[in-house]
Order: structure tokens, then C-alpha cells, then sequence
């Protein structure tokens, strides 16, 4: 089995030739997007049917507010006012990620 959860930009061609030989004693790739899907099956040559793909996510059983006014909290804590409009993302700040400030 084999993991891959980016677009592969990082790769060298000693890398790409590597999991060329490998790709043979793998039997199922695991990844997290269909994009990266697309990307092994065009860059790697690997069959759609021999990857499954797992999106990210989180259990909201486990991930909750802890009760009545721990959101007002968390905001005073951070220093945002009741009004202000808060958006969070959680990525690798990394040029290739296009994340504009």
C-alpha cells in the first residue's frame, strides 16, 4: 500500500523514477483527493481502480464547543470582538499553496 496526499510538486526525477519501480509491489494507493488521483493516474500510470480515496475529515462527536459561551471566550481570548468576523484554515503556508496574505 502506498499514501500520497499531494500534487507530487515536491518530486525530483530521481523520486518519480524510484516509485516507477516501486509502483510494480504496490497493490493499492490510499490518498486523500480526487485531484490526487487524477495526478497519479496521468503522472504516475497507475490504473483509477487500484486508488482509494479518503477525504480528510473530523469527527464533530469529538469536536465541539465545550458548552454555553465558550465561543465568547475563545474570541476574547484571541482578542476578536463579539462582531468581528473570524475565518480560520488550517493548510502548509507554502507558496505552492497559493495563500495570498
Amino acid at each position: 500500500m502506498s499514501w500520497r496526499r499531494s500534487l507530487g510538486y515536491w518530486r525530483t526525477k530521481k523520486h518519480t523514477a524510484m516509485m516507477r519501480v516501486l509502483r510494480g509491489h504496490i497493490d493499492q494507493y490510499v490518498t486523500n483527493s480526487d485531484p490526487v488521483k487524477e495526478e497519479i493516474v496521468s503522472h504516475d500510470g497507475v490504473p483509477a481502480d487500484r486508488i482509494t480515496v479518503i477525504p480528510n475529515g473530523i469527527d464533530l462527536g469529538l469536536f465541539r464547543p465545550d458548552g454555553k459561551g465558550s465561543r465568547a471566550a475563545k474570541r476574547r481570548e484571541w482578542g476578536f470582538g463579539e462582531d468581528d468576523l473570524v475565518i480560520g484554515g488550517v493548510s502548509t503556508l507554502r507558496p505552492v499553496k497559493k495563500v495570498e496574505t
